[in-house]
């Protein structure tokens, strides 16, 4: 399975609410078109205010080339776009494609905040970062309760790898989250294995909460 993003960030000046109201407009428009259930989301308590991100879970790759054919083919998206996007937009916009190699979307729960961490694996390192990061994940799920994807990315830098960890509520985010880096079994594997297969400097950690 593949996760799918497109980043853009909200430009500045204006009512913000109204810009939000936009993309979401926006998601409607290209989920009607592509056929496919597109997700809203704008980062919180996070750097680079004002993005964005939408995104899709596909099976393969053919099926995420449809969805971006049948946008591109539909009159409304790209009227909308013409007449809205350098309004609504700063500075382009980002896709990337994710792999999942570890868990799979909680499609019974109702997912309304995201813990995203991104790392990069050392030269030389890929087979041991892969093994740590499905541990890694086990390990966060087991902690929070909460369903840890584990990825890789397709696209981007290579040897990018990441985590996200969806909540119901900001509430069960910040509990669940105080878990997972204050067990003790899980410093040691940060503290250790971690701190010599990922690149030093290279992880950040983004909270993304829900619009659509």
């Amino acid at each position: 399975m593949y996760l799918f993003s497109r980043t853009a960030r909200l430009t500045q000046g204006g009512r913000v609410a109204d810009k939000i109201a936009a993309a979401v407009e926006l998601t409607s428009l290209v989920s009607a078109a592509s056929g496919q259930p597109i997700g809203l989301h704008a980062t919180e308590f996070s750097p680079a205010l004002g993005t964005i991100v939408w995104s899709l879970f596909v099976e393969d790759l053919p099926t995420l080339q449809a969805a971006g054919d049948a946008m591109i083919a539909d009159a409304a998206v790209q009227d909308f776009i013409a007449s809205q996007g350098g309004e609504l937009f700063a500075d382009g916009m980002d896709d990337s494609v994710l792999e999942i190699l570890h868990g799979a979307p909680d499609v019974e729960q109702e997912i309304n905040y995201v813990a995203g961490i991104e790392a990069a694996v050392g030269p030389g390192r890929l087979v041991q970062g892969i093994g740590l990061g499905v541990e890694l994940a086990e390990k966060s799920s087991a902690i929070s309760g909460q369903s840890c994807l584990f990825v890789t990315g397709m696209t981007g830098t290579f040897g990018g790898v990441g985590w996200l960890t969806g909540y119901p509520d900001l509430m069960s985010l910040q509990d669940g989250q105080h878990a997972i880096f204050s067990d003790p079994a899980m410093l040691d594997l940060i503290d250790g294995p971690a701190a010599e297969v990922f690149l030093p400097g290279g992880t950040t950690s983004t909270i993304y909460r829900r619009i659509v």
